[in-house]
């Protein structure tokens, strides 16, 4: 059960994981995709299939994007509360466990965007619901939950104990859920599903890269912006922060700059800053058509990363590409997952409300030399982290063959 953007590389990124999971761990399995974003012309959807062709991709049964945000809630409600009456048909009956992918952010993300997240949240709680009436097992799959308002920690508490099996994706959502009053016995620490999604074949990589005019003997640093961001960082700090440490880079060293989004929500700020940055010989601005594989092969061509979005840097680390990370939202998620797991909380630089800016971009300029200085260190770390902790992700797929057997 998947309504995350198919626009966003880190919602696929995940989605292409959960597959891979279950490839692995359970390869004789049936997999349906119930998504939200379904669309015959739905370009990321159509290379998803391409990719794995004994995937089913299907619209999902009471979430189905339209033409607004407006007619997509009406028809999310409409179905929802008629949901029990439609399932009388039976319309999940084929399946013999549903996996939950939808619990990926607390309802307080960023004070900007609150009310898209209270709505979001509401969406996933009820979303939850109908999926318990379906008289299935279900799985609330690599999850980041809370924290959440009066109203949904009720909800969360009443539809979580329902559910068959919680795997977390970070050990404050584990806390969370059990100061919640959660007293589900299978609750799980895994990790990120997304640093399972593969890169691209290198000899298709290097064709993107011909495509592109990139010399895959130069030095580049990437980065990736994102809109989202807390109020303490608006969108004008944002652009002149990037820009300042892109002119930096290309005065100071001697790397290449790409410049990529990872959703289609960073596009405009991404052209924001390229359009503005000197030297544009030395710059590439990635266009956005690339799939998440693609573009994570794309990362792999950098000597180190520089990443304001989440999933972003799970591509970059997962590659063991040194990275420096800026959190200006959903700071128990970069690092729980990236800090903590990772083991890169060092090069994680908050901007909350102590936010200062000549402060923090003197510490800036000083991090990126120093992961210049010691990337070959920092690149060997992040490779046996990640190789634990893929093994740690692959728990979900096993845990969900435990389900399968024992029904």
């Amino acid at each position: 059960m998947d309504t995350n953007s198919s626009a966003n590389k880190g919602s696929m990124g995940r989605l292409e994981g959960m597959i891979k999971c279950l490839n692995e761990t359970i390869p004789d399995s049936q997999v349906t995709v119930l998504h939200r974003y379904f669309d015959l012309n739905n370009t990321d959807l159509k290379r998803l299939g391409l990719k794995y062709p004994r995937v089913n991709i299907k619209e999902h049964p009471w979430f189905q994007e339209r033409s607004s945000f407006l007619t997509t809630g009406f028809y999310f409600i409409f179905n929802a509360l008629f949901f029990k009456i439609l399932n009388k048909k039976k319309l999940l009956s084929e399946y013999d466990v549903l996996v939950d992918l939808n619990f990926i952010e607390p309802e307080k993300l960023v004070d900007k965007f609150a009310l898209m997240i209270f709505i979001g949240v509401l969406f996933t709680l009820l979303s939850l619901k109908n999926t318990l009436s379906c008289d299935k097992p279900v799985v609330v799959c690599s999850a980041t939950i809370g924290p959440y308002g009066n109203l949904f920690n009720k909800l969360a508490k009443n539809y979580l104990n329902k559910v068959d099996l919680i795997t977390y994706r970070e050990a404050y959502s584990q806390k969370y859920v059990d100061a919640l009053g959660v007293k589900l016995p299978k609750k799980v620490l895994t990790g990120d599903l997304a640093f399972l999604m593969d890169p691209i074949k290198k000899e298709d990589i290097k064709q993107i890269a011909s495509k592109l005019n990139i010399n895959c003997d130069d030095s580049f640093i990437g980065i990736t912006p994102a809109a989202m961001a807390n109020s303490n960082f608006s969108e004008e700090i944002n652009v002149k922060l990037l820009l300042d440490i892109s002119n930096f880079i290309i005065k100071e060293t001697d790397y290449n700059l790409i410049f990529m989004a990872n959703t289609y929500q960073d596009v405009e700020l991404q052209e924001k800053i390229y359009s503005a940055v000197d030297n544009q010989d030395r710059v590439l601005s990635l266009p956005f058509e690339y799939s998440a594989s693609e573009t994570k092969s794309i990362i792999s061509l950098c000597d180190f990363f520089i990443c304001s979005r989440f999933h972003a840097l799970v591509a970059s680390t997962s590659l063991g590409v040194p990275s420096i990370g800026l959190v200006s939202y959903s700071y128990n998620k970069f690092h729980g997952i990236l800090g903590e797991m990772m083991g890169q909380d060092e090069y994680l630089l908050d901007i909350d409300e102590n936010f200062n800016y000549e402060t923090f971009l003197a510490n800036f300029k000083s991090k990126i030399l120093d992961v210049s200085q010691n990337k070959f260190e920092i690149a060997a770390d992040l490779k046996k982290k990640e190789k634990l902790l893929k093994k740690q992700v692959l728990l979900n797929g096993k845990l969900i063959q435990d389900i399968l057997r024992s029904n």
